[in-house]
């Protein structure tokens, strides 16, 4: 049975379990800024917060390295560590992908984490 639409979410957080979190967090504080938490917005949850800050730091890349370092800057991310979560996310869409796995399994899809999202609500 084939992963259906969610191979990209699934290997961004295969791939971020991998290394430190991209929070940056103050050594005083042990808990997650609200800036951070509201990365999950109202779904509770670390996974879509981790999904949200990636996806919207992707886009930012995209733009170019200022906007990238500045995206970084102003939510208080870790930006070496999204670069290694790319580069570990991207071995391991291609290492499915050789294994046989279809490539709409990996395709890169968006959600909202507000509301109802068909692509999270499984």
């Amino acid at each position: 049975m084939y992963i259906v639409s969610v191979g990209d979410a699934l290997c961004t957080i295969a791939a971020a379990s991998s290394f430190p979190e991209p929070f940056v967090t103050p050594r005083y504080h042990k808990r997650l800024s609200w800036a951070h938490r509201s990365f999950a917005g109202d779904r509770f949850s670390d996974h879509v917060a981790l999904l949200t800050a990636y996806q919207n730091w992707e886009r930012m890349r995209q733009r170019g390295e200022e906007a990238e370092q500045r995206y970084c800057d102003n939510k208080s991310l870790n930006l070496l560590t999204l670069r290694m979560t790319h580069d570990a996310k991207t071995q391991l869409c291609n290492i499915l992908t050789s294994a046989g796995f279809p490539e709409y399994c990996v395709e890169y899809i968006t959600f909202s984490n507000t509301g109802e999202d068909t692509n999270l609500d499984l």
